[in-house]
């Protein structure tokens, strides 16, 4: 079958074009995805992610710790790190839909250290979807915690809802090692 040149240009225009008008931030979300970017290319942190059953307690469930280079994971259950190179910072998933939809700043909540703002969102990793509360500080606007929820039986993880709640050294400390 032969395809003329033209016909198969115009295909890819109309295929980059819808790929790429699917690549657009929700605008409600602009504070909650700078955020997001900001924790993302911080150059260490942790996240501690427990389990959040349905009658509230946590279990403690995975761990992050992220260098300038790499990303160390484990589930708490298991003594060894797995190490992978550090992932891109993006605000879109793998099917280049926002990250993030339908923001709500719903205040904010002064805690020891920092003052918090509360925001509430809809969350997206193809194929999965949660109900999200984000916690944003005030004075450096990087993540404090995520607390997802998911609505269905399409769950990320063992539990409906999980919590990631992230930590950061300061510049000037070492970086995080596995232990």
């Amino acid at each position: 079958m032969r395809v003329s040149v033209s016909a198969l240009s115009l295909w890819l225009a109309i295929s980059t074009a819808a790929g790429a008008a699917n690549m657009q931030e929700d605008p409600s979300c602009r504070e909650v995805n700078q955020a997001y970017l900001k924790t993302g290319t911080y150059p260490n942190y942790s996240v501690d992610m427990p389990l959040i059953k349905p009658d509230g307690t946590r279990k403690p469930y995975k761990q992050f710790k992220v260098s300038e280079t790499e990303l160390l994971s484990r589930y708490v259950f298991q003594d060894q790190w797995k190490t992978f190179p550090r992932p891109t910072a993006t605000i879109f998933d793998r099917k280049s839909e926002p990250k993030f939809t339908s923001c709500k700043l719903n205040g904010e909540q002064k805690e020891a250290d920092s003052t918090l703002r509360l925001y509430t969102a809809d969350w997206h990793q193809f194929p999965f979807r949660a109900k999200s509360e984000i916690s944003i500080s005030v004075e450096d606007g990087l993540i404090r915690r995520v607390m997802r929820h998911s609505p269905d039986d399409n769950w990320m993880f063992p539990e409906a809802r999980v919590e990631e709640i992230f930590e950061y050294p300061t510049l000037s400390s070492a970086p995080l090692q596995a232990k």
